[in-house]
């Protein structure tokens, strides 16, 4: 993976341990939360592990608003993503 740096590592992007239908539009916003993770880490200032942090993650479709809990393992560059839900609006998260 390129990062906004130019800097080169390869990540690793799991979702649920069981198989949930999502959008391809919550499939793009993860990529580009990852890709905004590796930036920062590339920079010196991204966080090193974090274990079931709530995301909100905004794509391109309006009106739509995707939850993810997200665990990073830094040392194995591993993302997980557990869906959550997809609403409308921030206010609309459960």
């Amino acid at each position: 993976m390129v990062n906004a740096f130019g800097g080169t590592r390869d990540v690793i992007i799991k979702f649920d341990a069981s198989p949930v239908a999502f959008s391809i539009d919550a499939y793009e916003a993860v990529i580009e939360k990852v890709k905004q993770l590796e930036g920062k880490r590339a920079a010196g200032v991204g966080e090193a592990d974090m274990s079931a942090k709530k995301v909100v993650l905004f794509g391109k479709t309006p009106y739509k608003v995707h939850v993810f809990d997200l665990t990073l393992v830094d040392s194995t560059a591993t993302y997980t993503f557990e869906f959550t839900e997809t609403v409308p609006t921030i206010e609309d998260i459960s």
